[in-house]
This record gives C-alpha cells, sequence and structure tokens, in this order.
C-alpha cells in the first residue's frame, strides 16, 4: 500500500486553535448543509460568530462565501447585497491559507458564477482537487 504523504492533508483542513471558533464553524456548516432559508441565514450568524472568535480562521471565512453564494442563488438575497461579501470572505480564506481546499472551492465558486470567468474557475477547482489528497 503506498504511504501517504500527510503534508498534503494537513493543510487542507486546517483548524483554529480556538475551540469556540470551531464549534461555531462546525455549526454554521451543520446548518449551511440544510439547504434552506432558515439553515443559510444561521450559518451565516454562525460562520460571522466564528471570524469574530478567530479572524485567522480560513474555513470559517470559506463557509461564510459559500453561505452567502447559496443566499444569492436561492434567490433570499439579491446577488448585488451577497456577491462582494462572498468575494471577499472567498479570497480572505485562500489567503489565510493557501493550502486549503475548502478555500479554493469558495474561490472557484465566485470566479465561475459572479466573475463568469471558467478558465480561472477550473484552475481554481483543480488546485482543490489536488489539495484535498484526490488523484487528478
Amino acid at each position: 500500500m503506498p504511504e501517504v504523504n500527510s503534508e498534503a492533508f494537513t493543510g487542507a483542513r486546517r483548524q483554529s486553535d480556538n475551540l469556540a471558533a470551531r464549534n461555531l464553524y462546525l455549526q454554521g456548516r451543520y446548518h449551511l448543509n440544510q439547504r434552506t432559508e432558515e439553515g443559510l441565514l444561521k450559518a451565516v450568524e454562525f460562520f460571522e460568530k466564528a471570524i469574530i472568535e478567530d479572524t485567522q480562521f480560513s474555513l470559517a471565512h470559506s463557509g461564510l462565501a459559500d453561505a452567502y453564494g447559496l443566499l444569492a442563488h436561492y434567490g433570499v438575497l439579491g446577488p448585488a447585497d451577497v456577491w462582494a461579501t462572498a468575494a471577499s470572505s472567498a479570497a480572505s480564506a485562500v489567503m489565510l491559507d493557501g493550502h486549503s481546499a475548502e478555500a479554493h472551492t469558495s474561490l472557484a465558486h465566485v470566479r465561475a458564477t459572479q466573475d463568469w470567468n471558467f478558465s480561472g474557475a477550473e484552475s481554481l477547482f483543480l488546485r482543490a482537487i489536488q489539495l484535498s489528497g484526490h488523484p487528478d
């Protein structure tokens, strides 16, 4: 069996040292995964609280970008109201942790759906796949 390079995975889910921030992030992901208006709005609240607890927590920024993106896609909030925040949060996530597959996925989604930059999105999605440890 081939040896797994643990370095390929360590950055993919870099956690905060702040337990409160990690718990808030996990609650945010739970609500995000409900894919309902109420769940998405709660997810935003939890991700924002996680960022207050730890401003350097990349996954919380990524989650916030994902939640705002879905709120726009579902028509809960107008695109003009959320895309700037989604883009800013996704870019922050990548800047804070350049090895995060989640952060690259969030930014790729923004590039594809907001900027219509499909080649840029493809590059970011491919980088996310690479960072997650999946074979090319």
